[in-house]
């Protein structure tokens, strides 16, 4: 699976962005100078740069992604995790390889024999031709690929907390995205707001506006997703973020079993975060052990957090209390 993985989703870009930058360089005597590379909504082209411009940007943003793609699942591969979501994974860097070769390919390709690249056209066909490229290799590399099967340790059922007394049981630990994922959306926040400050000393309002607009969003979810408090109590199991939303309970009455189940955020929920999977919705912020609530709806919540263990426990305790 592993080698199959790295063909699909390392070795084919790399040769389909090859490919491009190779037909690209032989347009590149056919090209005005500067070329169009920005189109506005009206479908005039609106942004110009170099022709060579179009080469290092296919090899650096189609290669650059691919790579991004598989350098977040191989360590996953490597510890033995498989599911579905390593093979859409491996489809998806492939696929937006092809997209970004057919996109840039396509776009000299529109404007070979061109005096002033004002005079180019809209890039409709070219869109469409791009992602019936992505689609066709996200396919090619979805074959490539074998089936897999998601694979996990057997849940452990909650012990109850051995305490004679249940009313006034409370658990509360906090649980928080690694701290380099931290760093870098800090580290991401601080180029923008340098963004916004050159903008707008460029007095560019647009441009600062749009930069300003991204860095709140951000800020708003480093705020909303990275620490979490997961709080067990008669209420039942809470978990609210650090800016206070979103916030998420399940009362003991909704609680049919807890366990303790091993996550691998990959291959269980695709990744980080809040995460839905079929039939359970979890609060993902690592590898490891997790609080399962199996509902009495038939859907599961899940929340990983340290000493999951004992949080269970109380919450076991709470639902189903031990006869005095």
């Amino acid at each position: 699976m592993f080698r199959r993985f790295i063909v699909a989703a390392i070795v084919l870009p790399i040769v389909l962005l090859g490919l491009a930058c190779i037909a690209q360089l032989t347009l590149l005597t056919e090209l005005p100078d500067p070329i169009a590379t920005h189109w506005g909504p009206g479908g005039q082209a609106d942004g110009f740069s170099s022709p060579s411009s179009a080469v290092l940007l296919t090899a650096l943003i189609g290669l650059g992604s691919a790579v991004l793609i598989a350098a977040l699942l191989i360590p996953g591969l490597r510890r033995g995790e498989r599911g579905p979501v390593y093979r859409l994974m491996g489809a998806i860097a492939a696929g937006t390889a092809g997209l970004i070769a057919a996109l840039f390919t396509g776009i000299l390709w529109i404007q070979r024999g061109l005096d002033d690249a004002r005079e180019v056209g809209g890039i409709g066909e070219v869109m469409l031709l791009g992602f019936g490229i992505a689609l066709v290799v996200g396919v090619l590399a979805w074959g490539i690929q074998p089936r897999q099967q998601t694979r996990s340790k057997a849940d452990v059922a909650a012990q109850p907390a051995a305490t004679p007394q249940t009313q006034n049981l409370e658990w509360v630990r906090y649980t928080s995205m690694p701290k380099l994922f931290v760093a870098a959306m800090v580290a991401v926040c601080l180029v923008l707001l340098i963004g916004v400050v050159v903008a707008w000393n460029a007095s560019e309002p647009s441009v600062t506006l749009g930069l300003l607009g991204l860095t709140l969003l951000i800020l708003a979810l480093t705020a909303t997703m990275t620490v979490f408090r997961v709080k067990v109590d008669h209420r039942g199991l809470t978990v609210t973020s650090f800016a206070g939303l979103p916030r998420f309970n399940v009362a003991l009455d909704a609680i049919d079993s807890v366990t303790i189940t091993e996550v691998e955020p990959m291959g269980a929920f695709g990744g980080w975060g809040l995460r839905l999977a079929p039939g359970r919705f979890g609060v993902i912020t690592g590898r490891g052990a997790a609080i399962q609530i199996h509902k009495r709806s038939g859907r599961s919540f899940v929340v990983t957090v340290p000493d999951a263990t004992t949080g269970a426990g109380v919450l076991q305790s709470l639902v189903a209390p031990t006869p005095q």
